[in-house]
């Protein structure tokens, strides 16, 4: 985070959020001042904390069964099957945002 074009905020999912927040809090790094974090949830989760602080976590909620076709999707599209060949492929995925204390302001 000490150079000047080190990522100042990061997506990505419980697991990989749990391991970055511990990395950075061994370095003495807290978000949001440091650094903002968004945590991709499946809708049947609940609030997520993290952090020596517990803090509250910006999620991004998506519905479970749309990723799970969208996997779907990518497998059959791995296989060889066309898009058009599947009725109801949708290019676009509801989904929710959930705030949390995890953003901070944007650095230039």
């Amino acid at each position: 985070l000490d150079k000047p074009d080190a990522p100042t905020a990061f997506i990505c999912s419980p697991i990989h959020a749990e391991g970055l927040v511990a990395g950075f809090e061994s370095a003495h790094r807290r978000f949001p001042r440091d650094y903002s974090l968004v945590v991709f949830l499946p809708e049947e989760s609940g609030e997520l904390k993290l952090g020596h602080t517990l803090r509250r976590v910006t999620t991004l909620t998506f519905p479970m069964h749309e990723i799970a076709r969208q996997a779907a999707l990518k497998l059959f599209q791995g296989l060889g099957m066309s898009r058009d060949s599947l009725s109801d492929a949708q290019e676009k995925v509801a989904c929710s945002l959930g705030d949390g204390e995890s953003c901070g302001p944007i650095r230039h």
